[in-house]
């Protein structure tokens, strides 16, 4: 995974929203903070609303507004979305 740590980019400063989604567990030993805002790396999340909806989405898509698939009646599956069942 290519990081970025520069401040004023990276994921935590540009989109704080989005740092409580971030799956620490499953993206270890990266966090939001060795991201930019706009990577195209594709990471885990977790709900704020469901701590059971976890998903695989590029950070950009989030960036720019991509919610929770299951909250948002998008369930994911092969083809659609990147997802792997969390056990």
């Amino acid at each position: 995974m290519k990081t970025d740590t520069e401040e004023s980019h990276n994921l935590a400063a540009r989109c704080p929203h989005l740092v409580e989604e971030w799956d620490y567990e499953r993206n270890a030993p990266f966090k939001p903070e060795n991201f930019r805002f706009a990577s195209r790396e594709q990471v885990w999340w977790v709900c704020r609303k469901d701590q059971n909806h976890r998903w695989m989405a590029m950070i950009k898509n989030r960036s720019y507004g991509q919610k929770c698939p299951w909250c948002f009646g998008n369930k994911p599956y092969h083809g659609r979305f990147i997802w792997i069942p969390y056990n």
